[in-house]
């Protein structure tokens, strides 16, 4: 976006579907058409973009973010810095720390 200087972008979604939606150029689906048109069109004022997928733990901040906007009044909200109450999970990221994945294992006797 020129306007900001940004030539390249990297989007991480903890949402794998959405991600697949993304990069499906056939995809069809009248409730989310309109919406994913919209997206890609706003994506081509970038020079160069990257959609992946990553898992919520990863994703710290942007957790972080959704749950705070439950609490807001205004329906947009633009940071010059960040909230303070994230600093912490912007500073881990920074430093390359994260948070181990934990997944439900069933484990069966033989």
């Amino acid at each position: 976006m020129s306007s900001l200087s940004i030539h390249s972008l990297v989007i991480e979604l903890d949402a794998k579907a959405v991600v697949d939606v993304f990069l499906n150029p056939n995809y069809q689906n009248n409730a989310v058409s309109p919406i994913l048109e919209d997206c890609r069109n706003l994506l081509l004022r970038f020079q160069q973009v990257q959609i992946r997928h990553c898992f919520r733990q990863a994703n710290r901040c942007v957790d972080f973010l959704a749950r705070m906007s439950f609490d807001q009044v205004s329906n947009f909200i633009s940071f010059i810095c960040p909230p303070e109450d994230i600093r912490n999970l912007l500073e881990e990221d920074v430093a390359g720390l994260y948070v181990n994945r934990v997944c439900s294992v069933s484990v069966s006797a033989v």
